[in-house]
């Protein structure tokens, strides 16, 4: 039964994925040169733009800021796996063994991304990071 429902559903994946692409990558121009990093996309590639995560060292105050201006966020993976209750019973490196990824859980935030978010919600997001990285400035 769910193979036949999810059968249906891809006929529509394109299309429900259009407004997620023309979000991200409106989020992704719009950030520029901030010290907020949009996600990296190669040449001649795309990305759907599932989740869109961006990078800022000041990852906890930027999420602050954002919740004080209503922007909800969200952090995947807020724990490197290795470094996981699950993974360490497995024998798994401890702290310090992937430096990148341990960093990384430091500073990557999932900003608010549906299909459903209006062009005014993602000029607001823009204004709102803007607002913190002018405020970041030394």
């Amino acid at each position: 039964m769910q193979a036949a429902v999810l059968s249906v559903k891809l006929r529509y994946l394109t299309e429900w994925n259009a407004p997620r692409i023309r979000h991200g990558s409106t989020l992704a121009r719009g950030l520029g040169d901030f010290e907020i990093a949009p996600p990296d996309i190669p040449p001649a590639r795309e990305h759907n733009f599932h989740v869109f995560v961006v990078r800022c060292n000041k990852r906890d105050q930027l999420r602050s800021f954002l919740r004080e201006r209503g922007i909800e966020t969200g952090i995947h993976y807020p724990v490197p796996l290795h470094l996981t209750t699950a993974y360490q019973n497995l024998g798994y490196p401890s702290h310090g063994s992937f430096p990148v990824a341990e960093s990384l859980a430091t500073e990557i935030l999932s900003l608010p991304m549906y299909p459903e978010l209006f062009d005014e919600q993602i000029e607001y997001l823009l204004s709102v990071l803007h607002e913190f990285t002018e405020r970041c400035k030394p």
